[in-house]
């Protein structure tokens, strides 16, 4: 049994039940047997009850089945409800599939929606789609749009298109793009490339080089190779001359000895 339910039925029975007369047994209520029937033990006996135990156990079954049908639990038994629950019942499974229709998540049934709430629906859904074209998302559905949207979905669509080959992220459709853009393109990739040669990056490819830039790379590359050597050079100068260990002088009257 989950334990939030037995502490949300253990208050509302509270509530429910009549103040005790000052000459009840509290004992009853604490006993184990009672506690193994209200918990759904196995090793519950109800025979072992007193009717007020018999009626606490009933009252207590008698809520928690409200609970499992007031959350769609698997357990609910519609049929031992009363016409105010199961019109409760109602309107919480009403109020769920009405939130899951909004949002556009879990199960929804518009069938069981009124007019007003169809309609919010719809609208919400629009708007979402409309969201995941202009951000030219997989999940836009263009069909739906009118052909204003359509026109700025594509333009959005474009746009990202073109930033994925720029920055050679993400998926690039070349044949998408216009002469113009292309151009951009294969420009921002040349001087990728001619970046990369002259920071002597993995990613250099020379071929695509002319015959002033390849020059280019030749000179930054020796120049580089010329610092790296300089540098070293500096540090041998700097490190100290390694000196033969101290000799320790003989005492002055050693020639006394011998």
């Amino acid at each position: 049994m989950r334990l939030y339910q037995l502490v949300f039925i253990a208050l509302f029975a509270a509530l429910l039940s009549p103040l005790p007369s000052p000459a009840q047994d509290y004992s009853d209520i604490s006993s184990p047997s009672l506690q193994n029937c209200l918990e759904g033990f196995s090793s519950c006996s109800a025979l072992s009850l007193s009717a007020e135990q018999r009626q606490i156990v009933q009252n207590v079954k008698q809520q928690q089945n409200f609970v499992d049908c007031l959350y769609s639990f698997p357990d609910c038994a519609l049929v031992r409800l009363s016409a105010r629950e199961r019109q409760e019942v109602r309107n919480a499974s009403h109020q769920r599939n009405l939130q899951n229709c909004l949002d556009g998540l879990g199960q929804c049934d518009l069938r069981s929606l009124t007019p007003p709430e169809r309609q919010e629906t719809a609208q919400l859904a629009a708007a979402r789609n409309l969201e995941s074209c202009l951000s030219a998302s997989a999940d836009c559905n263009v069909t739906s749009l009118n052909p204003d949207e359509k026109k700025q979905a594509i333009s959005a669509r474009q746009e990202a298109n073109l930033e994925n080959c720029l920055e050679t992220s993400g998926t690039c459709d070349q044949g998408q793009l216009d002469p113009s853009t292309r151009q951009q393109v294969i420009s921002a990739a040349h001087l990728n490339d001619l970046e990369n040669c002259l920071e002597g990056s993995l990613g250099c490819d020379q071929t695509q080089l002319n015959s002033a830039e390849k020059q280019a790379v030749a000179g930054a590359l020796h120049s580089q190779a010329s610092d790296e050597s300089s540098s070293e050079s500096h540090r041998a100068e700097r490190r100290p001359a390694s000196t033969a260990p101290a000799q320790t002088p003989a005492p002055e009257n050693a020639h006394l000895h011998g």
